[in-house]
């Protein structure tokens, strides 16, 4: 008695067409991916840098800290959630623009030292936050104004 073998897959002429063709496919399907980069990856990004001591700040002050810094509106949106959260959880930052530092943020309580590239150097004093600010009325948004007798009077703007 005599075995037969069972195929399942058969070798035709139309199969061995196919198989180059999808190989070639599968290649310039995988090329194509693996240069399509997202646009912040080589652009902008943030690099945490621990440091002894993080301090959550505000908006504002992140804003401000970008904009003396000398980034514009578009690079303060950018990139301020990213330096927010890695001085709150880390305590430093290192900006980063095309593989070249732009900017580094440490703090030392009760400062916040900036190093830019575009600016130079300064320090950010961080102010307590006061009773009247945990109400929702900062007292840096205030006008100070004096009168003819040289008293100080606050008026809200």
């Amino acid at each position: 008695m005599q075995a037969k073998t069972l195929r399942i897959f058969q070798w035709t002429p139309s199969r061995a067409r196919a198989v180059p063709l999808s190989a070639c496919l599968l290649l310039v399907l995988l090329l194509s991916a693996c240069s399509h980069t997202p646009k912040r990856t080589g652009e902008c990004r943030v690099i945490p840098i621990q440091s002894r001591e993080a301090q959550t700040l505000s908006a504002r002050e992140i804003a401000g800290l970008l904009i003396w810094s000398g980034f514009d509106a578009n690079e303060t949106l950018e990139l301020g959630v990213d330096l927010r959260n890695a001085l709150a959880f880390y305590g430093g930052a290192q900006v980063m623009m095309n593989r070249k530092t732009e900017a580094l943020f440490a703090i030392h309580k009760p400062y916040v030292h900036v190093s830019s590239k575009r600016r130079g150097s300064f320090i950010y004093h961080l102010e307590p936050p006061t009773q009247e600010g945990l109400e929702g009325r900062s007292e840096s948004g205030a006008l100070k104004n004096t009168d003819d007798s040289g008293a100080e009077k606050t008026e809200e703007p």
